[in-house]
């Protein structure tokens, strides 16, 4: 676990106490971090330890989503890692176990359209794991429906003038909250003093790219009508892009982040896709890949974030 929060996770590991001690002692933190590392304080006060713990727990969690769903684990490994580690920084250490944990539990929920346990399950995980899984109660709107491309181009279009009419939706979101809503701080810090100035960049594109073509070949060959999974993994992908291009106007650092969710649907959707797809298909399946592992494990060095490099880590 690395990056610019190295010293910010030591200080909230510190402070909190070990678990037959425990009281709360950051509210910004959501309560099932805290119990983690309260669990682990039982044991040892080592903080990198702590880290080797908290990353082989994330490690194990992927481990068990991608064999269940993946034709090819280790694919979906790949993608994670190249994703998950070598571009995130410290500050969203907790997001991809609570992600991960996520899945697990959603996706049958989804799939069997149990829409009260699932909403359920979305809250709790908001309130113990990460905040931005309440983002997930988008998915209601598509859930494993069939998507013609004449849906497609509706719902983007919505994202699209939503993207230009961004100043107006911005005062109408936060007037719609309730001000005594737990989480209504957390919604204004990333859509204000988090707000970071919108500028255009190769990452919109690169959601587009792919999409159209996982969308394209899984609708070409009828995967996406027969495939209850990967049709449900498409959805989520394509929920991302809509909820993406609708905030990143407002806030690119709540976009970002409360898309990651809906992102992580790709570690499934192109492992079936290659097992499902002709063999020149496979090919451009796999290409396609590693093109996107090599570009989004490198963009710190693109982006020139010099003091990112080297990692503040238990190996370097």
């Amino acid at each position: 676990m690395v990056g610019y929060d190295f010293y910010s996770y030591q200080e909230i590991f510190q402070s909190t106490s070990a678990l037959f001690e425990y009281k709360r002692e950051d509210p910004s933190i959501e309560l099932g971090f805290e119990l983690i590392v309260s669990t682990i304080k039982l044991f040892s006060n080592n903080y990198h330890l702590f880290l080797f713990i908290f990353a082989t727990i994330t490690y194990i969690t992927a481990g068990i989503l991608f064999y269940k769903y993946s034709p090819y684990p280790i694919i979906s490994f790949g993608m994670f890692i190249c994703y998950a580690f070598c571009q995130q920084t410290m500050g969203q250490m907790r997001q991809p176990f609570a992600v991960l944990l996520a899945y697990l539990l959603l996706i049958p929920l989804y799939l069997k359209r149990k829409y009260i346990w699932t909403s359920i399950v979305i809250l709790l995980s908001t309130i113990l794991l990460h905040k931005s899984l309440l983002f997930c109660f988008f998915f209601f709107i598509f859930n494993d429906r069939i998507l013609k491309p004449n849906h497609i181009l509706f719902y983007f279009s919505v994202a699209i003038t939503c993207f230009f009419l961004s100043s107006h939706i911005f005062n109408i979101i936060l007037s719609l909250v309730p001000s005594g809503f737990y989480l209504y701080n957390a919604l204004n810090d990333y859509m204000t003093s988090k707000l970071i100035q919108f500028t255009f960049s190769f990452g919109m594109l690169e959601r587009l790219f792919l999409f159209s073509i996982i969308y394209y070949i899984a609708y070409k060959y009828k995967f996406y009508h027969n495939n209850n999974v990967l049709r449900l993994m498409i959805n989520l992908y394509f929920m991302g892009i809509c909820i993406y291009f609708a905030f990143i106007k407002i806030a690119a650092e709540f976009a970002t982040r409360g898309t990651f969710f809906y992102l992580y649907s790709i570690f499934i959707i192109i492992p079936i896709l290659i097992k499902e797809a002709p063999i020149k298909i496979k090919y451009f399946l796999l290409t396609i890949a590693l093109l996107w592992s090599a570009y989004v494990s490198t963009s710190v060095i693109r982006d020139g974030k010099d003091d990112y490099i080297p990692y503040n880590s238990i190996l370097f």
